[in-house]
């Protein structure tokens, strides 16, 4: 197991008070011989919550459960850290992604970006170009919005996905369309949409989307009902299906209107689950590794991040662990400002720094 090797007592850390109540299913990977024939699936997810400089209107656990349910559905999960991400962090995973697409492995395979936080789009620039919001973006309206401060939805995300020779469908599903700014609502149409390309949009050009339910925006929390039906009664639900099933529930709830841009030839519009798929565990399982994650006399943001990624959907584990990785990482920078004049400090950092690159090779070597 990756807490195995330094199984010990850890110390309490308090709790970050969130609004969020996790409720979810308890999911765990239980392979299935999958079909020669059935294009493998892969996707990104990325939730931003905690942003520096503006408000606070998303939902913590938008990100978590779609990507449980994806796992769920026989999808392939971009590794890695996945929420509250800065710029840089957010183009390191976005390069990654579109990086397998153009190997032979993934040129067939059903890809999916799905993002949940504030974008934006730019009225003054012919286009008007959207672009999505990193957690460090700075609000400074005297400099133009552009790529070098948020990330461009057409050339990082779109045209990334589609590389020379690429055959499998793609599918960029947008839970943004929010209103960061005073007198800016919604996204953009976008223009010239490649083949096999389907734009999913919470809400329609220039709408302000209903930002929170609790646990999820509203627009997640109706993905998440059609993800969880698919999973339990309709595995040959199609992307258009799902799509189309998502906007008849929001109109039906709100005055919402979701929006689909692109198309999908009736050959690339596969259905979203795999024949490989994965299967629900036992709680028990769920708490033996909580256990051990909480005997660790020293705790790295590494073992946190292994945890919520076993179990992202885990009804109470996933949003505790998420506290506790929260507290860490304060409690780290509180300490870390002495390090240069404290000698205890600067011991416990290279405890710390041991303790996370001992997690790191045990993650390699479980991988292998």
């Amino acid at each position: 197991m990756r807490f195995g090797d330094r199984v010990t007592r850890m110390q309490s850390l308090p709790l970050l008070a969130v609004n969020c109540v996790a409720v979810a299913l308890l999911v765990s990977v239980s392979n299935v011989q999958a079909a020669d024939s059935d294009p493998p699936r892969i996707a990104l997810v990325i939730g931003n919550n905690d942003y520096r400089l503006i408000d606070r209107e998303l939902n913590l656990t938008d990100a978590d459960d779609v990507r449980a349910r994806l796992e769920r559905l026989g999808f392939e999960i971009e590794p890695g850290d996945y929420s509250d991400l800065g710029l840089a962090e957010m183009r390191e995973r976005l390069a990654a992604f579109t990086a397998k697409l153009q190997t032979e492995t993934y040129r067939n395979a059903l890809a999916l970006f799905y993002f949940s936080g504030h974008a934006y789009y730019d009225k003054r620039s012919p286009g008007a170009p959207n672009y999505l919001l990193p957690t460090d973006f700075k609000k400074d309206f005297r400099r133009k919005i552009g790529s070098d401060n948020a990330i461009y939805l057409d050339r990082e995300i779109i045209e990334a996905m589609n590389p020379r020779g690429r055959g499998g469908a793609n599918v960029i599903v947008l839970d943004s369309c929010r209103k960061p700014f005073r007198g800016r609502k919604g996204m953009a149409d976008v223009d010239d949409i490649p083949d096999q390309t389907l734009i999913a949009f919470a809400a329609e050009f220039e709408q302000e989307a209903i930002a929170d339910e609790g646990r999820n925006s509203f627009y997640t929390a109706r993905l998440v009902e059609q993800l969880d039906r698919i999973i339990e009664k309709r595995p040959d639900t199609t992307v258009y299906e799902l799509f189309t099933s998502v906007r008849i529930s929001v109109e039906t709830k709100s005055e919402q209107k979701p929006q689909v841009q692109g198309q999908l030839v009736d050959a690339a519009n596969p259905r979203l689950a795999a024949a490989t798929r994965v299967a629900a565990v036992s709680p028990g399982a769920v708490k033996d590794d909580w256990d051990r994650l909480s005997r660790l006399e020293v705790p790295t943001l590494c073992d946190y991040d292994d945890f919520i990624a076993k179990h992202a959907a885990s009804e109470d584990y996933a949003l505790l662990a998420r506290q506790m990785r929260s507290e860490l990482i304060k409690a780290r920078n509180r300490k870390l400002q002495t390090v240069d004049t404290n000698p205890v400090v600067k011991q416990l950092k290279e405890t710390w720094d041991k303790a996370e690159r001992m997690c790191l090779e045990q993650r390699k070597l479980a991988s292998n």
